[in-house]
């Protein structure tokens, strides 16, 4: 790697790979004397994320995610350590699920808090949808085959991951599906940030009330099911809030002029996407079977045969002879 990135909120300057403190600020460039930052992932309104090598590990890749908490009052950074740690324990416990990234390192550092995560060499289907254009029917279902187990291990722990589109789905070089910046993650940043109220998810895929403060197991499966659309008709919301998928106004889903697939995946996705939450599948395993639903063919009656007619026997009267004659 050619540079060293200073994780510095105010910095952020890019380093010689091999500076051991910031060219601009002075901050030293070794995240726990262990973890070099290399370059940017992406910015949120709670932290950063940063692409990195593991120098105690042969210069192994892998993710920091850096949290920014807003307050400086000591009583509330040490309620917000102790439930960092808690939560961090918890995403460490999902990372067992082979298409769960593992948490490798946790901690707080110059009044910052880190998670050190596995880095998922592939490719997110926001970027795959891009490149090569829209996904078909049997594609879809099997992302939606791949996603739906993950989400059930997800929510039977709990967990709801708040931000399910297609950029925080990578597929491997294998072809498997991972699922990243979830759960807990999302968990993390609202407690480094506030106790109550915060939002998170994104717009154009986030249902009603996750936007409004409040999510459920069904809100994960709202959003998969505006990332199949997405996927399927290629049509993304756009920076200034504008949709054509999405109607605002009505709020309500249009996409039926915009693609043809099966009734069955057409019935999923309608239900899947209504605005009540109790109109909605609840569970992973109720969208598994609906997807997957095959009716079986009716037994055909058969036709009655006409009984058969018995034949009738003659029966022969023996004539009496002068021997049969009784005397």
């Amino acid at each position: 790697m050619e540079t060293s990135q200073c994780l510095n909120p105010d910095c952020l300057a890019e380093n010689p790979s091999n500076a051991t403190t910031c060219q601009k600020c002075g901050s030293k460039l070794l995240l726990g004397d262990r973890y070099r930052p290399v370059s940017a992932l992406g910015k949120g309104g709670m932290g950063r994320t940063f692409l990195a090598v593991d120098e105690h590990r042969l210069n192994t890749l892998c993710v920091i995610k850096q949290f920014l908490p807003i307050t400086q009052n000591s009583a509330d950074l040490e309620k917000l350590i102790q439930l960092f740690k808690q939560e961090a324990i918890c995403l460490r416990d999902l990372g067992k699920h082979p298409n769960i990234p593992d948490l490798e390192a946790f901690f707080a550092h110059e009044g910052r808090f880190y998670l050190i995560q596995e880095f998922v060499d592939g490719q997110d289907l926001f970027k795959e949808l891009k490149q090569r254009g829209k996904f078909t029917e049997h594609e879809v279902r099997q992302v939606f085959n791949e996603i739906l187990p993950i989400l059930h291990f997800l929510h039977s722990r709990n967990v709801i991951h708040r931000d399910v589109k297609p950029s925080n789905i990578i597929r491997r070089k294998d072809g498997s599906l991972v699922m990243i910046d979830f759960g807990v993650s999302k968990q993390l940043s609202a407690s480094v940030q506030t106790s109550v109220g915060t939002v998170t998810g994104t717009v154009g895929y986030a249902p009603p009330e996750q936007m409004r403060g409040v999510v459920f197991p069904c809100s994960d499966l709202y959003a998969l099911a505006a990332t199949a659309l997405r996927l399927l008709t290629g049509c993304l919301p756009r920076p200034d809030g504008s949709d054509d998928l999405y109607d605002p106004v009505e709020g309500c889903w249009q996409w039926k002029d915009k693609v043809t697939v099966s009734d069955n995946l057409a019935y999923v996705l309608d239900k899947l996407l209504q605005n009540t939450v109790k109109d909605r599948y609840q569970t992973s395993a109720e969208v598994w079977q609906a997807l997957n639903y095959r009716p079986q063919p009716q037994p055909q009656p058969q036709p009655q045969s006409k009984p058969k007619k018995k034949k009738k026997t003659k029966t022969t009267t023996k004539k009496k002879t002068s021997k049969d004659k009784n005397y």
